[in-house]
């Protein structure tokens, strides 16, 4: 643990670049230490610390969260993001980590975007063969570094299985974004997360091509309320897309197969 004092002398901060009112908000920052000042630049997921229990609830959240790509750290993948460290002072819980400055785009050719999604089927497939699921892809959880790479980031919802485990992946949460639930998690039924997973990263893919959800009809509706959502989950069981898109047929056919309601099928 650090005193508020000593982590000001070692991290500049610089700009917030995120917020939610669960997860705390993200900086940019810059170390302090080294040559004339002159650290490097990374990112610093903060949460306030106060006596209640939600605070201590988000507390305990991000050191989930620290935990679980800690536990990657001996042979780390290239698309996920890198933790550096976990801070507590008197007022603050932190981790630090990799800094990458853009979001991944959305409404992109599908040969740019077929690049970026075999990179992220490899991440994901890696977490899983690690026993992790992620619960929360989707384009504002997928960064670009600098060598424009996508970069998975934020596993506040993830989850560590035992791979000897019978069980392992099978879960009864509705953790997540709306817009990127598969049916089964949208209801809080039993469901592998795996495939889950993959149901996101369809959804997402389709988003960075088209600029939409599939089971969104226009860049314009909003669902904000129970009753809206439930017209949208209507719509992920039926494996219909929505409104008007120009993709290829093998594009299509694929992220059809990714979002197959029918999860013996996907």
């Amino acid at each position: 643990s650090l005193s508020d004092a000593l982590l000001a002398e070692r991290y500049q901060f610089i700009s917030e670049i995120g917020f939610g009112n669960w997860a705390g908000s993200v900086w940019r920052c810059k170390s302090k230490q080294g040559a004339s000042q002159g650290g490097p630049v990374c990112s610093i997921k903060l949460v306030h610390r106060s006596k209640n229990p939600t605070s201590s609830a988000r507390v305990r959240s991000l050191w989930q969260e620290f935990k679980c790509i800690r536990g990657l750290r001996d042979v780390p993948h290239p698309n996920i993001i890198a933790f550096h460290t976990f801070i507590i002072t008197p007022s603050y819980a932190l981790i630090t980590m990799a800094h990458h400055p853009r979001c991944i785009p959305v409404a992109l050719p599908e040969e740019k975007a077929a690049v970026y999604f075999r990179q992220l089927v490899s991440a994901v497939d890696y977490l899983h063969a690690h026993g992790y699921s992620h619960n929360d892809i989707k384009p504002a959880n997928i960064l670009l570094s600098e060598e424009d790479a996508p970069i998975l980031i934020d596993f506040g919802f993830a989850q560590h299985y035992a791979l000897s485990a019978t069980d392992r992946f099978l879960s009864s949460l509705s953790w997540g974004t709306p817009e990127y639930l598969d049916p089964l998690r949208a209801r809080g039924s039993l469901h592998d997360e795996r495939l889950s997973d993959i149901w996101a990263l369809g959804v997402t893919m389709y988003e960075v091509v088209v600029g939409r959800t599939p089971f969104e009809k226009n860049d314009a509706e909003e669902f904000l309320t129970r009753d809206a959502l439930e017209v949208y989950y209507h719509r992920t069981t039926t494996g219909e897309f929505c409104g008007d898109f120009s993709i290829s047929k093998e594009f299509e056919a694929l992220i059809h197969w990714m979002v197959e309601p029918n999860v013996d099928r996907r």
